[in-house]
């Protein structure tokens, strides 16, 4: 049986629940358990598709998501189980960049777009990767504030109400970039502070308000990676 030895000093991101912290690595991914302070440890020799994970989250049930670079997705329930639609899909760019769940939907970002992972059925459903702006998007994020689902890319963000009769179409989002006030086209991060969105661009953060952003100033000229 082989085991893999990994760097996994270079975290991307991390998630945690009562139990454990989880950490997405450049070599793999791993659980620490404070209160026995141990470590579990995984690469492609347990189970996972790639090493160069992405991005993690834990879902509702307690099962943990992991996404690579190549657009693989993983899911741990005890053991590993693959999702190998992003990864072989004929897209050049496709890493995973997100995770955000919404009942029994995985919204999972990428490189190219969001796509839809119904979880009772283990399928796809949609995938949006069209959302109006003048040259194509590498998408960074994606939030969901109560019907409306918020994606933030490289042009810039978008945004959508999710019972809208066709997400694929570009006519059902509106967009927003440097004159609606944000500091930067290239939106890393996107998250909630008491039901107002924030958005942490490459040159700063801005908070929305009615229709516009407004620059912090605090954080002016700041990459602004994770929120």
């Amino acid at each position: 049986q082989w085991k893999n030895f990994t760097d996994m000093k270079s975290a991307r991101a991390i998630a945690a629940n009562s139990g454990a912290l989880w950490a997405a690595t450049g070599g793999g991914t791993f659980s620490y358990d404070a209160l026995n302070s141990t470590f579990d440890k995984f690469t492609n020799s347990d189970g996972i598709s790639s090493n160069d994970l992405t991005a993690i989250t834990i879902d509702q049930s307690g099962a943990v998501w992991v996404g690579a670079s190549d657009g693989s997705v993983n899911v741990f329930e005890g053991s590993w189980r693959e999702i190998r639609d992003i990864a072989v899909s004929n897209r050049i760019q496709r890493s995973i960049k997100k995770f955000v769940q919404r009942g029994d939907s995985m919204f999972i970002a990428s490189d190219f777009g969001v796509s839809v992972y119904r979880m009772s059925e283990r399928e796809f459903g949609d995938t949006y990767s069209n959302f109006g702006f003048s040259s194509p998007a590498t998408v960074n994020s994606v939030l969901i504030q109560g019907n409306r689902i918020w994606v933030a890319t490289t042009q810039g963000l978008a945004t959508a109400l999710r019972s809208s009769i066709n997400l694929s179409s570009p006519t059902s989002w509106t967009t927003y970039g440097l004159g609606k006030g944000l500091p930067s086209l290239d939106v890393k991060s996107t998250s909630l502070f008491n039901d107002t969105l924030v958005a942490g661009t490459a040159n700063g953060a801005a908070f929305f308000s009615a229709d516009t952003f407004l620059v912090m100033s605090a954080l002016a000229g700041r990459s602004i990676v994770d929120l």
